[in-house]
């Protein structure tokens, strides 16, 4: 890959790297503010009776379990753009290290 398109790439890669690392951010909040979203007997007044204010709970716990897995495939997302990005430039600079002046053209 010529030098121009490589740094496009990379430019590309460690973008993309920091879009994922704000999608975690945001559910990583989100899940945060879950454990406040309880909801007492009291709080849910008649709607409580039987098993809605259970299934509330139960819900909100599923959701926090999804945003903190979200969360989790978001960094990690991130973090194998950050290092394809890293040996894609690594590989191209060893490579052109190892090329270098290996042959001359006739002129």
């Amino acid at each position: 890959m010529p030098g121009d398109q490589l740094d496009v790439a990379l430019q590309a890669l460690r973008h993309d790297a920091g879009l994922w690392r704000e999608n975690a951010e945001v559910t990583r909040t989100a899940a945060e503010a879950m454990p406040g979203l309880t909801l007492t007997i009291a709080e849910m007044s008649w709607a409580a009776e039987g098993e809605l204010l259970a299934n509330y709970d139960t819900l909100r716990l599923k959701v926090e379990r999804l945003l903190n897995e979200a969360t989790w495939a978001f960094d990690g997302l991130a973090h194998t753009l950050d290092v394809v990005a890293y040996n894609y430039e690594r590989s191209d600079t060893e490579a052109a290290a190892i090329y270098d002046n290996l042959w001359e053209p006739v002129q």
